[in-house]
């Protein structure tokens, strides 16, 4: 038998396939088996079927799928066969394995719990009276934690996806499995909050499968948005023109998402309010890309933006994204004109002066200044007059 095998596997090298009786006899398939996934050939994806696909399909009647288990072409019999089985899912690290298996062994809970450590989405495979288990799904989201939690759910029958407690307890584990759980849940306060709270890189997805009533609900909306603001986007228009809601949006700690990405979901209203767009400015330039036009233009909102933003946005504003037209309008209308304005250079240096005390700012400040004020030496008389400036 030693040698039939060793002839078998240099005739599989050569992608020459077994006989249909080879593939049916257990001694050789399992010989097969153990040899062939020890070969250099292992854990490569490609094992079995990379020769089988080179085989000239007009010679079998096999159509060999790509990365298809040895399983795809043992008998009938043998796929039923636990010890078989067993022994390709030891080895075999394609995830179609299961896709080959008898009904019988796809509804044994020894064979699912072996091929889902390997690959979670052969839960696709499971019997429907598995899939209906509650015990053996949570058994198996705890393997791998949140890799296999949303196969659990992914993969549960209509029953348990509709389960309130199967729901939560998956979702602590996998909260971004969230989306296969049954619509009625999306209605569930405790459900919609768990899956913001164990999902910190994802929290604003809670809110996008959350039911329309509670995308209006404002103690659901403020306590999601805290934990981060970019989930504004899906927050009832009712809330998207609530203040409050939208100034928790933008002061809400979150490292990886910009303000500007939270200030352009904001009601056309509150993109004119004075407050919230000072705020978006503050802690991101790009916001003025969706600020008014009215706001852009108010020398009192630019002098406030000085006075909290120092000389950040003027010298900032060519690497910024600031692409909007209401953007380049408002910068136009800075360089252009505001710098160009006696009234409005003498306002920004006092400011300056009187929030920061630096006199390297101020002068930071006056290479933005028109060249002809400055060599004005009447300007530069009335700019050094100022008390407010003379005193630092």
């Amino acid at each position: 038998m030693k040698t039939d095998i060793t002839k078998i596997l240099e005739k599989m090298r050569k992608c020459i396939i077994p006989s249909k009786e080879q593939l049916a006899d257990k001694e050789i398939v399992m010989s097969i088996i153990y040899t062939w996934y020890h070969t250099s050939y292992s854990y490569t994806y490609e094992t079995y079927d990379e020769w089988a696909q080179l085989y000239d399909e007009t010679v079998t009647e096999t159509i060999v799928e790509k990365h298809s288990s040895i399983l795809a072409h043992v008998s009938e019999q043998l796929k039923d066969d636990k010890e078989v089985v067993t022994a390709v899912l030891k080895y075999d690290r394609t995830g179609k394995v299961l896709k080959h298996v008898s009904e019988r062994l796809c509804d044994d809970i020894d064979i699912l719990r072996q091929a889902v450590q390997i690959a979670p989405r052969e839960l696709a495979y499971a019997s429907n009276r598995l899939r209906d288990d509650r015990d053996f799904l949570l058994s198996v989201a705890k393997l791998n934690k949140p890799y296999t939690a949303q196969y659990s759910l992914e993969y549960a029958s209509d029953r348990l996806r509709a389960s309130q407690e199967f729901v939560l307890e998956i979702v602590k584990i996998a909260p971004y499995s969230l989306k296969y759980a049954n619509e009625i849940l999306y209605d569930n306060k405790e459900i919609i909050l768990e899956a913001a709270a164990n999902n910190p890189f994802r929290v604003k997805d809670s809110l996008k499968y959350a039911s329309k009533r509670l995308s209006d609900c404002k103690d659901l909306v403020l306590s999601i948005i805290k934990m981060d603001g970019s989930a504004l986007e899906y927050a009832s228009s009712n809330l998207k023109d609530d203040k409050e809601v939208v100034m928790a949006a933008l002061t809400s700690k979150q490292s990886e998402r910009r303000k500007a990405d939270v200030l352009i979901h904001a009601s056309k209203r509150l993109l004119d309010d004075y407050e919230i767009c000072l705020t978006a400015i503050k802690y991101d330039y790009d916001s003025l890309n969706h600020i008014s036009e009215r706001l852009s233009k108010d020398n009192n909102f630019i002098l406030d933006i000085i006075r909290h933003c120092g000389l950040g946005l003027l010298n900032h504003a060519k690497s910024y994204t600031l692409d909007s037209n209401t953007a380049k309008k408002s910068l136009e209308y800075i360089f252009e004109y505001l710098l160009n304005n006696e009234n409005f250079i003498f306002s920004a240096v006092q400011i300056i002066a009187q929030t920061y005390g630096s006199l390297d700012m101020i002068f930071g400040f006056l290479k933005y200044v028109n060249k002809k004020l400055i060599n004005d030496k009447a300007f530069l008389k009335r700019l050094f007059a100022n008390g407010e400036f003379c005193s630092q």
